[in-house]
């Protein structure tokens, strides 16, 4: 998520592509379709397999051609480019914002909004420990980087000693966050850290978040996180302008969207 009252193009040279509004709704209209799938289509199939509840018919109809399944997936692998997305925006934020303090408590505020309606969408539950929305990925990575900049501000001349203090916090913020169980968890940390050492070099912080990206999805055997690699495609296109913008819509539709998805399969 990225501050509305800030002009992200002030500093870069203005280019032909799409502007940080723009970006920000390829993020939102990908997390919805990938949400869509995750909380609606999971829940009905559930629902129907279990015959918990009646479900729809056109669901009925997409259990029984096998379409349900391919829908799905399909929508998941969209998904995987927003968050890659508000994690560069983030930091765009981060760079020019004239109120890191405001930004920063923002984004926490919206992370305890969001988690009731996180918990029921994702749990069916008001809270769930193991299942810790985005928004806390986002404020733990901002709080990071703010304090790796902090560090790096006031230790000029002694780079190699403050290179060693921000990895140590780097990933003591990525325990922390894996510990939390936030969504996306250490590798949202260590994702949103490279974004912010290479933020004003557009093809060092593509090119160190795909390898992050790549041997997460590797290693792990997380092979859905390979698609994340597409969101930097919108963003190299990125322009450096802001765009026409819609005060904390971006913030709203969060919440608004998963308590919606919520309600359409509890109570349909």
């Amino acid at each position: 998520m990225i501050d509305e009252s800030i002009d992200i193009g002030t500093t870069e040279k203005k280019r032909f592509g799409i502007s940080g509004a723009v970006l920000k709704m390829i993020a939102v209209i990908s997390m919805f379709v990938d949400h869509f799938a995750a909380v609606y289509l999971f829940q009905e199939y559930e629902a129907f397999v279990n015959n918990s509840k009646p479900v729809p018919g056109f669901i009925r109809d997409m259990i029984a051609d096998g379409s349900i399944a391919y829908v799905h997936n399909i929508s998941r692998l969209v998904g995987r480019i927003a968050f890659p997305i508000y994690c560069f925006l983030m930091i765009e934020g981060f760079k020019y914002t004239r109120d890191k303090a405001k930004y920063c408590i923002r984004l926490f505020v919206f992370a305890f909004i969001s988690q009731i309606p996180f918990g029921l969408a994702f749990a069916n539950r008001i809270f769930d420990p193991e299942y810790v929305n985005v928004f806390f990925t986002l404020a733990i990575g901002f709080v990071t980087v703010w304090i790796v900049d902090t560090i790096k501000q006031r230790m000029v001349g002694r780079e190699r000693e403050a290179n060693l203090i921000s990895v140590v916090l780097i990933l003591a913020f990525a325990a922390l966050a894996e510990f939390m169980n936030t969504d996306y968890g250490a590798l949202g940390i260590i994702l949103i850290a490279l974004m912010y050492i290479s933020r004003y070099d557009r093809i060092s912080c593509s090119i160190s978040a795909i390898a992050v990206l790549l041997g997460y999805s590797l290693v792990l055997d997380h092979e859905s996180e390979l698609y994340a690699i597409f969101a930097f495609i919108p963003i190299w296109l990125y322009n450096g302008e802001k765009g026409r913008q819609w005060k904390y819509f971006f913030y709203w539709f969060y919440p608004v969207h998963l308590m919606a998805l919520w309600a359409l399969w509890t109570f349909t």
